[in-house]
Protein backbone atom coordinates (compact mmCIF):
# COMPACT_ATOMS: atom_id res chain seq x y z
CA UNK A 1 0.00 0.00 0.00
CA UNK A 2 1.25 3.26 -1.14
CA UNK A 3 0.99 6.71 1.56
CA UNK A 4 -1.68 7.69 -0.34
CA UNK A 5 -3.70 4.97 0.13
CA UNK A 6 -6.21 3.88 2.54
CA UNK A 7 -6.60 0.80 4.19
CA UNK A 8 -8.98 -0.44 7.60
CA UNK A 9 -7.92 -3.29 9.65
CA UNK A 10 -10.97 -3.72 12.51
CA UNK A 11 -11.78 -0.40 13.05
CA UNK A 12 -8.40 1.00 12.69
CA UNK A 13 -7.87 3.29 9.73
CA UNK A 14 -4.65 3.17 8.46
CA UNK A 15 -4.33 6.05 6.02
CA UNK A 16 -1.31 8.07 8.12
CA UNK A 17 0.29 4.57 7.77
CA UNK A 18 4.22 3.54 6.67
CA UNK A 19 3.59 -0.17 5.78
CA UNK A 20 6.74 -2.06 5.58
CA UNK A 21 7.89 -5.77 6.26
CA UNK A 22 8.84 -6.31 9.98
CA UNK A 23 11.26 -9.40 10.07
CA UNK A 24 12.42 -11.47 12.47
CA UNK A 25 15.15 -10.71 14.93
CA UNK A 26 14.77 -7.12 14.20
CA UNK A 27 13.75 -3.89 15.47
CA UNK A 28 11.02 -0.29 13.92
CA UNK A 29 11.55 2.97 15.52
CA UNK A 30 9.00 5.91 15.43
CA UNK A 31 9.66 9.24 17.17
CA UNK A 32 6.63 12.03 17.27
CA UNK A 33 5.37 14.92 19.64
CA UNK A 34 2.82 14.06 21.43
CA UNK A 35 0.86 16.52 20.58
CA UNK A 36 -2.64 15.54 21.34
CA UNK A 37 -6.02 16.80 22.89
CA UNK A 38 -8.39 15.48 21.82
CA UNK A 39 -10.63 12.17 22.22
CA UNK A 40 -8.60 9.35 21.05
CA UNK A 41 -6.06 11.09 19.20
CA UNK A 42 -2.95 8.95 19.21
CA UNK A 43 0.16 8.01 17.49
CA UNK A 44 2.27 4.75 18.38
CA UNK A 45 3.40 1.93 16.29
CA UNK A 46 0.56 -1.27 14.49
CA UNK A 47 2.45 -4.15 13.74
CA UNK A 48 -0.70 -6.41 11.98
CA UNK A 49 0.12 -10.29 11.22
CA UNK A 50 -3.72 -10.44 10.01
CA UNK A 51 -6.80 -9.30 10.17
CA UNK A 52 -7.72 -11.01 13.33
CA UNK A 53 -4.40 -10.79 14.96
CA UNK A 54 -2.18 -7.25 15.34
CA UNK A 55 -0.94 -4.72 17.70
CA UNK A 56 -1.37 -0.97 18.26
CA UNK A 57 0.76 0.57 21.39
CA UNK A 58 1.57 4.28 21.57
CA UNK A 59 0.49 7.68 23.47
CA UNK A 60 -3.23 8.39 23.32
CA UNK A 61 -5.43 11.08 24.59
CA UNK A 62 -8.02 9.20 26.59
CA UNK A 63 -10.30 10.31 29.51
CA UNK A 64 -9.21 13.78 29.62
CA UNK A 65 -4.96 13.63 29.20
CA UNK A 66 -2.15 11.49 27.74
CA UNK A 67 -2.38 7.85 27.97
CA UNK A 68 0.57 5.27 27.02
CA UNK A 69 -1.74 2.27 25.19
CA UNK A 70 -1.54 -0.22 23.99
CA UNK A 71 -4.18 -2.27 22.09
CA UNK A 72 -3.59 -6.34 21.39
CA UNK A 73 -5.86 -8.53 19.07
CA UNK A 74 -5.89 -12.15 18.62
CA UNK A 75 -9.36 -12.60 17.47
CA UNK A 76 -10.76 -10.92 20.68
CA UNK A 77 -9.08 -7.40 21.13
CA UNK A 78 -7.57 -6.14 25.05
CA UNK A 79 -7.05 -2.85 25.55
CA UNK A 80 -5.05 -1.24 28.32
CA UNK A 81 -3.97 2.32 29.59
CA UNK A 82 -1.24 3.73 31.80
CA UNK A 83 -1.80 7.65 32.12
CA UNK A 84 1.75 9.45 31.08
CA UNK A 85 0.12 13.51 32.02
CA UNK A 86 3.87 14.56 31.92
CA UNK A 87 4.01 13.11 28.28
CA UNK A 88 1.92 16.05 26.64
CA UNK A 89 3.96 17.63 24.08
CA UNK A 90 6.84 16.04 25.06
CA UNK A 91 8.92 14.25 21.99
CA UNK A 92 8.32 10.39 22.13
CA UNK A 93 10.77 7.84 21.05
CA UNK A 94 9.01 4.06 20.53
CA UNK A 95 10.39 1.08 19.70
CA UNK A 96 9.12 -2.19 18.78
CA UNK A 97 11.54 -5.70 18.99
CA UNK A 98 10.35 -8.66 17.34
CA UNK A 99 12.09 -11.84 18.32
CA UNK A 100 10.98 -15.60 17.60
CA UNK A 101 6.81 -15.25 17.90
CA UNK A 102 7.21 -12.08 20.78
CA UNK A 103 7.06 -8.42 20.44
CA UNK A 104 8.56 -6.41 23.26
CA UNK A 105 7.48 -2.83 22.77
CA UNK A 106 9.37 0.11 24.54
CA UNK A 107 8.13 3.57 25.04
CA UNK A 108 10.41 6.62 26.46
CA UNK A 109 10.27 10.64 26.25
CA UNK A 110 13.27 11.91 24.41
CA UNK A 111 15.48 15.01 25.69
CA UNK A 112 16.47 18.32 23.53
CA UNK A 113 19.67 19.55 23.99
Amino acid sequence: MGPNQSSTVGQINLSFSLIAPFALDSAMEVEFTASISDQFDQAGIFVRVSNERWVNAGVEFADGRPQIGAVVTDGLSDWSLAPAPDWAGQRILMRVSRSADALTIRATTTISN
